[in-house]
């Protein structure tokens, strides 16, 4: 039986290496701790990125809004949660604009 982390990270890679232009990046995710066995497996555009939540975010966010692909990989619930104030952040000012 696989454990639920297991599970996920299955369920992650397998889905990402379905699409080719995407983008993977997060802290040590091609290298490293791979985020307690989350990100292993992943393959493709794998990228380690500096610790800077707002700037992934923002970075995932103006991809795709260009119509590129992206996934991020964020470790720490603390983190993410600053991830989710940019993405509400870049939405209203979308909306704005």
């Amino acid at each position: 039986m696989s454990t639920y982390l297991e599970t996920i990270n299955r369920l992650v890679a397998a889905e990402a290496a379905r699409h080719s232009a995407l983008v993977q990046f997060g802290e040590n995710i091609a290298q490293g701790s791979r985020i307690c066995g989350l990100a292993r497996n992943l393959t493709g555009r794998v990228l380690t990125v500096g610790n800077c939540e707002n700037t992934h975010v923002g970075v995932g966010l103006g991809m795709m809004m260009e119509g590129g692909q992206a996934l991020l990989v964020v470790k720490q619930l603390d983190f993410l949660l600053l991830s989710l104030d940019q993405m509400v952040n870049t939405l209203a000012w979308v909306r704005a604009f």
